[in-house]
């Protein structure tokens, strides 16, 4: 606050004439000056003496600023210095004061900023192209940068696959694919007799329903694929106890798959459950209530090999494939179900021995 105290003698013949020193803030009357700001101005009178005087109070001033920036880099617009770590998401106010001096003006200075923080991603995602990659893309990791709606560089770890058309096996039988979940699947049951281990071993067990209902095996390879036993199926010998020696270091099991692919595993198996058996179920073949395929995976009703009758059942009515997941026993592992009477699949264990159809996954 500043204080000016001015005197002024005056000779004085008679009353003494009133005389106000000031009339208007930053002028100068009667040799008296006030600075700008919130003036209060008095005069006294006293005898033969006049005293003028007054208070000039330093004015407060406020500057409203609304800005916006990214929660990854400092803010330094302004006269504001404010660190990234002192940023995060949403509408912060920040404030600051200033004191200002000059020849002419004395005044403090509050400046007040609204500042939007907008964020930054970083985001992981794993995509599955069929057929081939976009321009600008290859197999394996991918960083793109991704400018937001609000110009905050952003930056996408994208993991890029590839989805071939079509994938051929050992016995150099070619399948149409086709991407459900982001994971890319045979569309069609396995037919192999032999493994893509680059010596053509022979399956042990690679069968073909047959019964007296249905005994063009030729058709019915063709339509449905072949049948496989457990071990078959996993790759290892029969009757073997060692069900989880057939896994890599991924836990993948290729087994009758081609080089790249594998039984489903966990993952696979619960995006493939989360769909109705309707949208999963061939438009034709079934005996009653087939589906109507929205999901392109064509599951048939293929049937199975009964181990305990020695006899295969279940054609037109039933759809079954093996699995990598769930309960790997010797005697039990992990199989979905599908009927002609239900509308969700069914995850099971079941008899090694017993025999059906293989559906293959692209590594990833």
């Amino acid at each position: 606050m500043l204080f000016s105290v001015l005197t002024d003698a005056v000779a004085q013949t008679g009353p003494p004439e009133t005389v106000w020193a000031v009339v208007a803030a930053g002028s100068t009357q009667n040799n008296t000056y006030v600075a700008i700001g919130q003036p209060f101005y008095e005069q006294i009178v006293s005898g033969d003496y006049e005293l003028a005087y007054s208070v000039a109070q330093a004015q407060l001033m406020t500057e409203e600023i609304t800005d916006e920036t990214c929660d990854n880099q400092p803010y330094t617009q302004n006269n504001f210095n404010i660190s990234v770590d002192e940023l995060s998401e949403g509408v912060k106010k920040y404030e600051q004061y200033v004191v200002t001096i000059d020849t002419l003006y004395n005044y403090d200075l509050i400046k007040r900023l609204t500042l939007t923080v907008w964020p930054t991603y970083e985001i992981y995602d794993t995509v599955m192209f069929h057929g081939d990659f976009p321009a600008g893309i290859n197999e394996g990791a991918n960083n793109l940068d991704l400018a937001t709606v609000h110009s905050c560089d952003s930056v996408v770890h994208l993991y890029a696959m590839i989805c071939p058309f079509t994938v051929t096996d050992g016995s150099n039988i070619t399948y149409p694919t086709l991407v459900l979940d982001r994971y890319c699947w045979t569309q069609r049951n396995s037919q192999a007799t032999v493994y893509d281990d680059g010596n053509a071993t022979p399956v042990a067990r690679a069968l073909v329903y047959q019964s007296n209902r249905h005994p063009d095996v030729a058709a019915n390879e063709s339509v449905y694929g072949r049948l496989y036993i457990w071990w078959s199926a996993a790759g290892i010998a029969e009757g073997s106890p060692e069900t989880a020696a057939a896994a890599d270091e991924n836990g993948f099991v290729q087994g009758i798959c081609p080089v790249g692919w594998h039984l489903p595993a966990a993952a696979e198996v619960a995006a493939l459950n989360a769909h109705s058996a309707f949208t999963v179920k061939s438009e034709t073949l079934w005996l009653n209530d087939p589906g109507d395929n929205s999901t392109d995976f064509t599951l048939l009703p293929s049937g199975k090999y009964n181990a305990s009758s020695g006899r295969f059942e279940g054609l037109l009515t039933e759809g079954s494939i093996w699995l990598a997941a769930g309960t790997l026993t010797p005697d039990k592992p992990a199989l979905l179900g599908y009927s002609y009477y239900c509308d969700s699949p069914v995850p099971s264990t079941m008899i090694a021995g017993n025999a059906y159809s293989v559906r293959c996954v692209k590594n990833y």
